[in-house]
């Protein structure tokens, strides 16, 4: 079962930051055991795959560095230990915080106001083509599932710099009552929890 995880993740992590092009060469690497290289990557990229050449993505924060460093440890020596160890620490943390900037960088704001720390951040502070908009949501919407797995079903405390196509088609994806999420809003100088939304309206919805 762990190991399960563990390529999930994996996989999870290469779609977020790289696209379907590293993915791949990941899921082989996987699943052979043998050496997995940096030079390996750049070779299937160069020749097993055509999809155009996508925005990478940045992985940082307190649990995402950990998981980075997890992850080119595995793609450096092809050892999965690192990998299995950040799942059982991540397995502890049930309310974590997730910021994702594309719009502009957020990620300090939100820790100073929530006096926490970030947990999480995905960040890509550029231009995104507009045809690109629907994969970049489809790789947050692959993470969050992952991470929402790897932790068992946390809190998450989700904060968007996006724009709002974007965000949309991400909430599309990520759909109602799949998962425990408190959504934030900047307005005024701050930042407030708002209310989730609910499939069928309530007498008090109405004014």
């Amino acid at each position: 079962m762990l190991e399960i995880l563990a390529t999930s993740l994996l996989e999870s992590v290469s779609g977020l930051i790289f696209g379907k092009v590293i993915q791949i060469a990941v899921n082989k690497g996987v699943r052979r055991r043998g050496s997995l290289s940096l030079a390996n990557q750049r070779k299937d990229t160069n020749t097993s795959d055509k999809t155009p050449s996508l925005p990478l993505i940045s992985l940082k924060g307190e649990l995402g560095n950990d998981l980075m460093c997890a992850y080119k440890e595995f793609i450096q020596n092809n050892d999965i230990t690192a990998i299995n160890n950040y799942i059982q620490k991540a397995a502890l943390e049930s309310d974590i915080t997730l910021v994702v900037e594309f719009s502009r960088k957020i990620e300090e704001d939100v820790r100073i106001q929530l006096g926490r720390r970030v947990e999480y951040l995905i960040s890509h502070v550029e231009e995104i083509p507009l045809n690109a908009f629907p994969t970049i949501a489809k790789r947050v919407w692959n993470f969050v599932r992952t991470i929402n797995t790897v932790h068992k079903g946390p809190k998450i405390q989700l904060f968007l710099s996006m724009p709002v196509v974007l965000g949309f088609q991400l909430g599309q994806l990520i759909g109602l009552s799949r998962y425990n999420i408190e959504l934030f809003h900047f307005e005024k100088g701050r930042y407030s929890k708002i209310p989730s939304v609910k499939r069928r309206m309530e007498s008090t919805d109405v004014g």
